[in-house]
C-alpha cells in the first residue's frame, strides 16, 4: 500500500492482552447493553476523545459478523445510512476505505476515509480504525 501503516504489532498485542485480562483501566463505560459495550477516554496529549466498543453476537460466526461490516456489498444491503462505500486500497489485513453516510436534512451527508487493520485469534477480532486522507478521496462536501 502507498500509505504508511499507522498501526503496529504492539497496538494489537496490548489490545489482546487487555481484553484477556478484562482491563478497562483509564476507560469509562459510556453505554452497556446485553450486546454492546462502549467505552471512552480522553488522553491529555490527544485532541480528541478515544472510543472503543465491544459487540457480543451469540450463535453467529465471527466471520459472518465481520463480513456484515467490512464487505461493502453486504453492508449496502442492510445499512440504510450508508450511501456509498469503496475500498481505495487493500493489502491483506489492512485497507483504506471511503464511505459516505446519509444524514437527515437539514444536515448534509458526511464522508469518511479510514485506515483499518484487523487481527483475529480463536476468541476475538480486534479492528483498529483511524481517520486518514487519501488521494482518491479528496476533501470535499458530501452529496
Amino acid at each position: 500500500m502507498a500509505q504508511q501503516d499507522p498501526f503496529t504489532e504492539e497496538h494489537f498485542e496490548r489490545l489482546f492482552a487487555a481484553a484477556e485480562a478484562g482491563e478497562e483501566v483509564g476507560w469509562s463505560l459510556a453505554k452497556k447493553t446485553s450486546a454492546v459495550e462502549v467505552w471512552k477516554r480522553k488522553e491529555e496529549s490527544e485532541a480528541i476523545q478515544q472510543i472503543k466498543g465491544k459487540m457480543f453476537f451469540q450463535g453467529i460466526p465471527m466471520q459472518a459478523v465481520f463480513d456484515m461490516f467490512f464487505n461493502a456489498e453486504i453492508r449496502m444491503k442492510w445499512d440504510e445510512r450508508l450511501k456509498a462505500m469503496e475500498v481505495l486500497e487493500s493489502d491483506g489485513d489492512r485497507s483504506v476505505v471511503h464511505s459516505i453516510n446519509k444524514f437527515p436534512g437539514p444536515l448534509s451527508n458526511r464522508d469518511f476515509v479510514v485506515d483499518r487493520k484487523v487481527r483475529k485469534d480463536s476468541k476475538q477480532t480486534v479492528i483498529l480504525v483511524q481517520s486518514t486522507t487519501h488521494p482518491k478521496a479528496p476533501d470535499r462536501k458530501s452529496g
